[in-house]
């Protein structure tokens, strides 16, 4: 039986069907786009994000009973900009092989050193002042003990996420300047 009826069922079965076809492949296409903004969306934060690392330490002569001042250089080698700098110093330490003996060294960074921001590119210094006997200073010249100046950068990127750069360095027996810790230099 070819009954008007049966055709206008058939037909408004097929244009459901095709509608629902239709509906299907917008949801994928919604889905994939979602997909792919949430990625680009990360992506453009890692690119943007600033990185700040410890790039150069520097000390003048280091001698026996006077203040030996430790230099630390900063940078942000990052395409954003760090804000909220915190530059933190855990210790500086003399080292006899696993034997680690504490310094007292008095002066912290200034505070300039934290609550700033930093271009990316930009240098900032902070400094770090201490004594050391004349036995220190012997020992690290004959290579019994070797001076160790660690700490932690703290920062924030445009978007609020905060990061931490931990950073260690071991002068240099010819008292001038520091080579990088075979460990502990980290970034978030």
């Amino acid at each position: 039986m070819n009954s008007s009826g049966e055709i206008t069922t058939r037909q408004i079965d097929r244009l459901i069907a095709q509608q629902e076809r239709t509906a299907d492949s917008m949801r994928e296409s919604v889905s994939e786009a979602s997909k792919t903004f949430t990625l680009q969306s990360e992506l453009f934060k890692i690119e943007q994000r600033p990185y700040v690392w410890a790039k150069n330490y520097e000390t003048g002569d280091i001698t026996n009973d006077r203040p030996t001042i430790i230099n630390i250089t900063f940078i942000n080698g990052g395409k954003g900009i760090a804000r909220k700098v915190d530059t933190r110093f855990r210790n500086v330490v003399l080292a006899e092989n696993e034997r680690i003996a504490l310094m007292k060294f008095s002066e912290m960074p200034p505070p300039e050193s934290i609550g700033i921001s930093v271009p990316p590119g930009e240098p900032f210094f902070i400094s770090v002042t201490g004594i050391l006997s004349a036995s220190e200073v012997m020992e690290m010249a004959s290579f019994r003990r070797n001076l160790y100046v660690y700490g932690s950068v703290f920062y924030e990127d445009i978007r609020g996420t905060k990061h931490r750069t931990d950073w260690c360095a071991v002068a240099i027996p010819n008292g001038h300047t520091f080579g990088k810790c075979q460990y502990f230099n980290d970034m978030n």
